[in-house]
């Protein structure tokens, strides 16, 4: 078994994409600050910022994620119900 530099014997998480994979695609900035609200676990702020988010005319790829970023906060909030529907777009959407 490989060991680490620390000595815990545990290997590093391997990611299942390098960043620099994703150079040259476009991301919105308004997605990106949604996402990072809610990953800082802002849960609040980020349904906040995306409530406009139908009014944003973002790329379908780009709207799957917001979807999906409301989606999980919705569940995050105990709105299974909504949290469920809006997933389901997400996933027709992609």
């Amino acid at each position: 078994m490989a060991t680490r530099a620390d000595g815990t014997g545990r290997r590093p998480l391997q990611s299942p994409f390098v960043l620099s994979d994703l150079k040259g695609i476009a991301v919105d900035e308004r997605l990106s600050r949604a996402e990072a609200l809610y990953r800082a676990g802002q849960v609040a702020a980020a349904l906040e910022f995306c409530k406009d988010a139908p009014n944003w005319s973002l790329d379908p790829p780009s709207s799957a994620r917001m979807l999906l970023l409301r989606g999980k906060a919705l569940f995050d909030f105990g709105n299974a119900v909504e949290s469920i529907a809006t997933l389901k777009l997400a996933v027709e959407g992609s």
